[in-house]
């Protein structure tokens, strides 16, 4: 289980910008004192005000530091300073120093798990490239790590037992089988496994135990948007989709936070596509700060039923909760706009903004530098701001219709989830399979 940051998450692309620890500390801190100063000072002497500024810093760490009841370094409290300032604005924006960023390179096991509300931790994923493939299956249970139980403790404790360790790591885990009646243990080792953001699920029945999905119906689930490499996985599950003859898709959007905008416009050339079936369709606008837009666009069509005629295409079904964000909720709103899918699950996160990276020496800042909007109105899937020329929409997530609304605690790709079993049955109703 990976509960590292993901510096990818983010959909505008820029290069990444090098200034100076010592001039962030101080473009940081001045930037916090100032907004807290009339305008009219400022026009007073300048210079003289942000002297004042950080002369008020100055006396608050000279407090932290004579009355405080531990030790705190005099960096450390610049640092904190500095994580304050950048992680006041918004929910995105934050300040890391690389010392913190270390551990985002360990290895990790290769599976994604889920949790589900009777306190069971149930296998999502299974990374091929990773000591976990052929050892442990999607849909079995994790009992305990390393002789440490862990089924029925909230998923804090899973998560710091399976945190990111050095690589070569060994650690045991108890495996109960699909039909929990088989408990076993398997030795996994830590690696630094490519990620799998895509993957691909033929014969659901079998691989989950159950017995009422069609066979007519094939799944995909996309964990981010953040590498490149997901747009090949993509391309793989789509071409074992065809392959297999599926004619009805179940994608898989649950827990995804989004990710770059260049994965965004490959990966929705298969989903998304307009009324001509044209190459070219634009996705979302960005808009910045100083109000300079940038369009981003598919540059192929590789939509999944192109080949079929357009009024016997069917619907995609979309599982969504209320992590699905950011890239997703591109993905989605342009489904809905061009009628090619339909949402099965919870409201979506409503994560409308981009962020960029500025790396400097020894540090990383992550600012939220624009907002992106479709071109069309989505209601009445998703409310529009009255106050905006353009369609501003963060803070407001995407919500399935009627029937199609699920609520549920986890992201899972489970078939025993109310929102799997509804994509199944809004499929068999609809196009009576």
């Amino acid at each position: 289980m990976n509960n590292s940051y993901d510096f990818n998450d983010y959909i505008e692309e820029e290069p990444r910008k090098k200034i100076s620890l010592v001039t962030a500390i101080l473009m940081a801190v001045i930037t916090f004192f100032l907004g807290a100063i009339g305008g009219s000072m400022l026009y007073i002497n300048k210079y003289e005000q942000e002297n004042k500024d950080l002369q008020l810093l100055r006396e608050v760490m000279a407090f932290v530091d004579e009355h405080y009841y531990q030790d705190v370094s005099y960096q450390q409290q610049v640092i904190n300073a500095c994580k304050g300032v950048v992680g006041s604005l918004d929910s995105y924006s934050y300040f890391a120093t690389d010392d913190e960023l270390v551990t985002y390179s360990l290895a990790y096991i290769g599976v994604t798990i889920s949790y589900d509300v009777s306190g069971d931790f149930r296998i999502r994923w299974v990374n091929s490239n990773s000591s976990a493939y052929g050892k442990i299956a999607i849909g079995e249970y994790i009992t305990s790590v390393n002789g440490t139980q862990v089924s029925g403790y909230r998923a804090e404790v899973l998560a710091e037992l399976l945190a990111s360790k050095p690589e070569g790591t060994s650690i045991t885990l108890g495996i109960l089988d699909i039909n929990k009646q088989n408990l076993r243990y398997e030795t996994l080792t830590y690696s630094k496994v490519s990620a799998e953001y895509a993957g691909y699920v033929g014969d659901i029945n079998e691989t989950y135990g159950v017995d009422y999905v069609p066979s007519d119906i094939g799944y995909i689930y996309l964990s981010s948007f953040s590498d490149i490499s997901a747009v090949e996985q993509m391309k793989n599950c789509i071409d074992q989709f065809n392959q297999d003859n599926k004619k009805y898709l179940i994608l898989d959007l649950r827990g995804n936070g989004g990710g770059s905008s260049s994965v965004l416009c490959k990966i929705a050339e298969y989903f998304v596509t307009d009324a001509n079936d044209s190459k070219s369709t634009l996705l979302v606008t960005l808009r910045a700060k100083n109000g300079m837009e940038s369009y981003y666009r598919t540059s192929d069509n590789k939509y999944i039923y192109k080949n079929l005629p357009r009024d016997s295409r069917p619907k995609i079904v979309v599982l969504t909760n209320e992590s699905t964000a950011s890239a997703s909720e591109a993905l989605i709103g342009n489904m809905l706009i061009h009628g090619t899918g339909v949402i099965v699950g919870d409201n979506t996160y409503g994560k409308c903004v981009a962020q960029t990276r500025f790396d400097g020496e020894g540090f990383s800042i992550v600012l939220t530098s624009g907002y992106y909007y479709f071109d069309k109105d989505i209601s009445p899937y998703i409310a529009v701001s009255t106050n905006s020329p353009v369609y501003q929409m963060n803070g407001i997530g995407f919500r399935p219709t009627g029937a199609n609304y699920v609520r549920e605690n986890v992201a899972n790709i489970l078939t025993d989830s109310n929102a799997f079993v509804r994509a199944v049955e809004y499929l068999k109703s609809e196009y009576n399979i």
